[in-house]
């Protein structure tokens, strides 16, 4: 509703200032409110492409706003978004010279969707380095595995047991218990990973995602990082490709002459 308003206040002022351009000017220093009132509706209705125009102003106002905000962000905490290596998972080539940050909630659907496609960019992109950040945003289940994945990040198998944790659901909700179970199918660890998951500093970590997550400006799961551009959402693989190919020619995930 709020946006509707802005949009009609908008055109509002836009009829107003076409309105006043007709007007004489003994009228414009002793306005008639009614006369005003019905000659910017007679506007708005005779011509509706000068709110269609209003529209796609702002849109694109609050866009390149929104854009620059963030890539200010991926600028001031770079180390931050690409280099915190002792936290989280790193799979792929571990000396990849391109990155691609991928934020996820082991019970989101779109990111077991898209799990496949962070599998075909890797084998795709031998350079490529995938960091994983948990982002369990979606219920207190998603934050009890994400607790017990964060104790395996290091572990040579952890992309074996991220692949089989987010299709372990069984139609129910995937929790603590669901990530010890994979983590001991695989000989990953024991029952100890449940009680080692109140450790404080895994906690931390997952504030410190919250808190970055925030920033960028992501609302849901999946997201990606990749150069200065923040990707939301399973997009598949094309696009990513795209903008890791831009990031070999011109070091941008987009703009490449």
């Amino acid at each position: 509703m709020k946006f509707i308003l802005n949009i009609c206040s908008i055109g509002f002022m836009c009829a107003c200032v076409a309105f006043s351009s007709i007007m004489p000017v003994q009228a414009q220093t002793t306005p008639d409110t009614a006369a005003i009132e019905a000659a910017v509706r007679d506007v708005l209705l005779n011509k509706p492409e000068i709110l269609a125009e209003a529209l796609d102003k702002m849109q694109a106002y609050q866009a390149s706003k929104k854009t620059a905000g963030t890539r200010a962000i991926l600028q001031t905490r770079r180390d931050e978004i690409f280099g915190d290596a002792g936290t989280h998972a790193i799979v792929g080539n571990p000396d990849g010279k391109i990155a691609l940050v991928a934020f996820y909630d082991y019970n989101c659907g779109y990111c077991r969707k898209s799990l496949g496609d962070l599998k075909a960019i890797l084998s795709q992109n031998t350079d490529v380095k995938l960091i994983l950040k948990e982002l369990p945003i979606l219920s207190k289940e998603s934050n009890e595995a994400a607790l017990v994945s964060l104790q395996l990040h290091k572990h040579p198998k952890f992309w074996a047991f991220h692949e089989k944790l987010f299709n372990s659901g069984n139609g129910e909700r995937i929790n603590g218990d669901t990530a010890v179970r994979v983590a001991k199918e695989l000989s990953m660890g024991d029952e100890s990973l449940k009680s080692k998951a109140s450790d404080p500093a895994l906690t931390e970590s997952i504030k410190k995602t919250y808190n970055l997550a925030s920033a960028l400006g992501i609302r849901g799961t999946p997201a990606f990082v990749i150069g200065d551009e923040v990707v939301y959402g399973a997009v598949g693989v094309e696009p990513l490709n795209a903008a890791i190919a831009n990031m070999r020619k011109c070091g941008k995930a987009v703009g490449c002459q």
